[in-house]
């Protein structure tokens, strides 16, 4: 019965550790491009650009985008929302949507406003963040 206890009891203090070890913030630097589709201008080259996807907090966070999280799997984590910019007074909505593949750390990315439609195709890597 002892043995019985003791084993209960080690479950219980391992299994919450065990369901933690994935992180709940993940930063990337990304390089890759980006392509306007509606301009049919040349492809823009990024270079490690900041992208933070927030487990926790269910959004993943781009280029002045906070978008939420629709999916994650074992594989990839999906995004879809809108985002709301002002400048210079004038309020500008985007559609983002994206994914971020969780083992190769490839990033796509659709946004989407009535004058501009923007393909983001990035090489992601895990860093650790500065402060």
């Amino acid at each position: 019965m002892r043995i019985i206890f003791t084993i209960a009891a080690m479950t219980l203090v391992f299994i919450p550790h065990a369901r933690g070890a994935e992180p709940m913030i993940v930063t990337l630097s990304c390089d890759g491009k980006v392509e306007d589709l509606k301009r049919h201008t040349d492809d823009e080259a990024i270079s490690k650009l900041g992208v933070v996807v927030n487990l926790g907090e269910q959004n993943v966070s781009f280029n002045g985008y906070v978008i939420p999280i629709k999916k994650v799997d074992a594989a990839t984590v999906y995004f879809e929302g809108k985002s709301q910019q002002q400048t210079y007074g004038v309020t500008t909505e985007t559609d983002v949507t994206g994914s971020v593949d969780r083992i190769t750390g490839a990033m796509t990315a659709s946004t989407m406003t009535t004058a501009v439609w923007l393909e983001w195709e990035l090489y992601c890597k895990s860093v650790t963040r500065v402060f």
